[in-house]
């Protein structure tokens, strides 16, 4: 979502074909690219505790949630930490299945991360306070860019959502169909997810991860353990804050439009299909609309059908005589 085409840019496909394939969409549940404690509304700064600082020279004593590292894993929990490489990061973005204006948002957040890295550290690794200070300005209009996208991404994460709970909230979705109605409503609640919903992607859920995996390996982890991180200036401190917020936030929303797509699925529309499928006369209902249907696609497309031929132009001017003649002869009806 990060940079998907909204509704009206996806290509029209056909209708009939969505409504049998919608419903058996699938999402990746066997393993969770997020623990489901961040599902909450507001989960990118937790609570502090001393497992949670990182290590750095200041961190223990701080009291501040803004050295948690949720995305770091502790070494007493995993054997091996995931550590992201940037090439790595736009290899998958190259390989991933996603249009090309979804991969250059990607992209372009990833460029951003590395500016920001050589505007923290030093060539040789080495971190400096001054370092940092002396490229103030650059940081903030670095960030200011990346932050503008999260922020566009963020809301149009946050609509699909509210898309998805203003559908669910329409009679069509609240009522129970009786059994011959069946059809009709699976069709009606399906242009409504057309008219109303994007589908997301697992790939691009996995790259928003990723995405802050690098972000917090080589912005943030860097910034925290600068050496004198109070004397740093302000701006920047709540700038790179609000980065973090922006790109934690962004995997959140994401899994929570994923959540509601597949409540859409499995409360309101595999219902319906579990019951045309084991109603014959469901079945042969559908069966006839599909023949019709083709039947009139056939139709048009055949100049030499009937309704579709050029009628003569005789014929054109005796009908329109026909008619003047008619609309002299009318005469108003006198009081």
């Amino acid at each position: 979502m990060i940079m998907m085409p909204g509704p009206h840019e996806r290509p029209e496909n056909n209708l009939t074909t969505l409504f049998e394939r919608y419903p058996d969409i699938t999402f990746d549940t066997t393993t969770d690219l997020l623990d489901p404690e961040c599902d909450r509304e507001h989960f990118s700064s937790p609570c502090s505790n001393l497992t949670d600082h990182d290590e750095a020279h200041h961190s223990v004593e701080s009291a501040s949630t803004a050295n948690t590292t949720p995305l770091r894993p502790q070494p007493q929990r995993v054997q091996t930490a995931y550590m992201p490489d940037h090439s790595d990061f736009l290899v998958e973005v190259e390989g991933a299945d996603l249009p090309e204006v979804c991969k250059h948002g990607f992209r372009t957040l990833a460029y951003h991360i590395a500016e920001l890295t050589t505007l923290l550290v030093l060539p040789n690794g080495r971190l400096s306070s001054a370092y940092a200070k002396t490229n103030r300005e650059a940081i903030l209009a670095h960030s200011q860019d990346m932050l503008v996208q999260l922020r566009d991404a963020n809301s149009m994460l946050a609509e699909q959502v509210r898309n998805d709970s203003y559908i669910k909230s329409l009679a069509l979705f609240t009522i129970k169909p009786a059994q011959q109605d069946v059809w009709t409503i699976f069709r009606q609640r399906a242009q409504v997810i057309v008219d109303y919903t994007a589908l997301p992607s697992a790939s691009e859920l996995k790259l928003s991860v990723h995405l802050a995996h690098l972000f917090d390996a080589y912005v943030y982890h860097p910034f925290i353990r600068l050496p004198d991180l109070s004397g740093i200036d302000l701006d920047i401190q709540a700038r790179i804050n609000d980065l973090y917020d922006g790109i934690m936030t962004l995997p959140h929303g994401y899994r929570r439009w994923c959540n509601a797509m597949k409540d859409i699925r499995h409360t309101y529309m595999l219902p319906l299909l579990r019951q045309m499928r084991e109603s014959p006369v469901i079945l042969q209902e559908i069966k006839d609309f599909e023949q019709a249907k083709s039947a009139a696609l056939a139709v048009v497309g055949d100049p030499g059908a009937p309704g579709m031929r050029i009628i003569d132009e005789t014929v054109i001017r005796y009908l329109e005589a026909t008619a003047s003649q008619r609309r002299r002869t009318a005469r108003p009806m006198r009081s």
